[in-house]
């Protein structure tokens, strides 16, 4: 079939604990990470049936290291998360021409140097008779690499080492800045121990999605470039658009345990902001994904669990929700798509 992956992924991760004291604990978690995956799909490209070789080498590693203490009858967590990540993406396409796929062009990009995660983290933590108070922050921030696109033209077929050693000509049209996206990330929760089997709680975390869709982008823009040359705009225009997203979750339940069963119905609502969707733009007559939009979400869960005998237990859930979005969305060109009070797109 057109479309296939093979993945293979290596990890490699460790923990280490130091006690200074019974009061003291510092721990220090190194990982690696490397993902080799091939991939190929039937797409379209510049107007015909095409197949997609895409191949990704991913590269990440780094480490998180926290520290544990008591103060005051609180918990007190500090941490530092730090992570160099790199992904060198290359497509090869082969167009449908009289009846069978032949190899058309490549599409090359270099990034020029590594991508960095800094984030570090507070959290407390505090048990006041029946009640139990947590609290805290994290400050996100990741820097992308510029990444340089290069002239297809004229690169032969060969494998994906054979081709960047040719030392492609740059296309500056088809290449980006490097970007810094960051925000704080606060969170905080409530609960209440009616009894010994009832506790009710109340929570509010703000949480972020790292920006993805550049691979699509250099697609999108071979595509169309026609219409992006007219438009006077780049594939800088696409990647500016690009924001990290971040929602904020607020959640409100109860929960019963008891010897054999339990209950816990929740009401949930999330707004999202700088929200990653896919929409037609109307100047570039194709579909390209912006974060030029806010959604949100709400409802209510309710979940179901019994063990009535050893070694048995069943559970459910059923839960009801409504998505939407919260504002028009700014498409890449500029152009405003009329989007508020639409189902939110996958």
């Amino acid at each position: 079939g057109f479309n296939r992956e093979r993945i293979s992924n290596y990890h490699a991760f460790s923990k280490i604990t130091i006690k200074p004291s019974d009061n003291h604990t510092i721990t220090i978690k190194p990982y690696y990470f490397r993902e080799w995956a091939p991939r190929v799909a039937g797409v379209n490209f510049l107007g015909a049936p095409a197949i997609r070789e895409r191949t990704n080498r991913f590269d990440r590693y780094g480490s998180v290291l926290e520290y544990d203490t008591t103060i005051v009858g609180t918990g007190v967590k500090i941490g530092y998360w730090y992570e160099q990540f790199s992904l060198p993406i290359a497509e090869k396409y082969s167009r449908l021409q009289n009846g069978q796929f032949q190899f058309s062009q490549w599409l090359l990009t270099k990034k020029e140097g590594n991508g960095v995660i800094n984030s570090p983290y507070v959290k407390l933590t505090k048990d006041i008779g029946a009640f139990h108070l947590e609290g805290g922050f994290r400050y996100f921030n990741m820097y992308e690499p510029p990444v340089t696109g290069f002239s297809n033209a004229g690169l032969p077929n060969g494998s994906f080492e054979d081709v960047q050693g040719l030392n492609p000509a740059k296309d500056g049209a088809a290449s980006y800045k490097g970007q810094t996206y960051e925000a704080w990330l606060p969170h905080m929760g409530l609960s209440y121990a009616v009894t010994k089997q009832v506790t009710t709680y109340l929570t509010y975390g703000k949480n972020y999605a790292q920006p993805h869709g550049f691979p699509e982008f250099q697609q999108i823009f071979a595509n169309s470039r026609t219409a992006f040359n007219n438009a006077g705009l780049t594939i800088q225009t696409l990647v500016d658009r690009v924001k990290l997203a971040t929602s904020h979750n607020v959640d409100l339940g109860v929960r019963y345990t008891g010897e054999k069963l339990y209950l816990a119905p929740v009401l949930f609502y999330t707004y999202y902001e700088n929200l990653l969707v896919g929409v037609f733009d109307p100047v570039l007559n194709t579909n390209i994904r912006s974060s030029a939009a806010d959604a949100r979400a709400y409802g209510g869960e309710i979940e179901l669990g019994a063990t009535p005998m050893d070694n048995f237990s069943v559970f459910g859930s059923m839960l009801y929700g409504k998505s939407e979005m919260a504002s028009d969305t700014t498409a890449a060109s500029g152009a405003v798509v009329a989007t508020k009070g639409h189902d939110t797109p996958d």
